[in-house]
């Protein structure tokens, strides 16, 4: 390197001072504009997974009994002739010849059923609109003798295509030897339902 006598720096001197500092500067503005460390990536976030809504499986659930009401095993909501028909029973299968119907609920006319109606199940009600059906007690009994004598349905969905549900609650008075006087024996029962249109089989497992 060259100097001058006048102790200046050469032209060569102030160009690699000048390019030091160029070199300086870059660096510092580097560190400052990453924090003064390597940059951190940005948080990727992740949307939960949409949520399915859980379907209960089919019951048949007494929630109140005086007449010690037999514990149905098997369920199934088939069809017969535009009415829909929803057993509870004690049964292996939906053709077992030793099927006993515990309760029975047939829907004679299901478009006239409204989801929310409290339909009245005593044959001459004294208010409110009639069940559009009928609803039988044989508590795994073959008999005759029993009637529907009083008591309220309320369906909280009723579906008319195969695989619909259809829910709902009921409290129904049932007295046996229907016909005879009223000192028949009489006892009312609650419960809740739920069965598929177009599907049997055993009870599901409670939740």
């Amino acid at each position: 390197m060259t100097i001058a006598s006048n102790g200046i720096p050469s032209a060569a001197q102030r160009a690699r001072h000048a390019l030091k500092r160029i070199a300086l500067l870059g660096l510092v503005c580097a560190l400052c504009s990453c924090g003064g460390g390597p940059a951190t990536p940005a948080a990727v976030v992740q949307a939960d997974p949409p949520s399915q809504a859980v379907t209960p499986p089919d019951s048949f659930t007494i929630t109140s009994d005086t007449g010690a009401i037999k514990e149905a095993n098997y369920l199934a909501a088939t069809r017969s002739s535009g009415c829909i028909v929803l057993r509870a029973g004690i049964a292996s299968s939906l053709t077992d010849p030793e099927f006993r119907t515990v309760a029975r609920i047939d829907i004679l006319t299901p478009q006239a059923v409204v989801p929310g109606t409290s339909y009245s199940l005593a044959p001459l009600p004294a208010e409110g609109p009639v069940f559009p059906g009928a609803f039988y007690l044989f508590n795994g009994e073959q008999s005759t003798l029993v009637h529907t004598v009083d008591g309220t349905i309320t369906f909280t969905s009723v579906g008319t295509g195969s695989g619909d549900r259809i829910s709902g609650t009921f409290t129904a008075t049932v007295q046996d030897g229907y016909g005879l006087p009223p000192s028949s024996p009489a006892y009312t029962i609650a419960g809740t339902f739920r069965f598929t249109l177009d599907t049997a089989g055993p009870v599901p497992p409670a939740e």
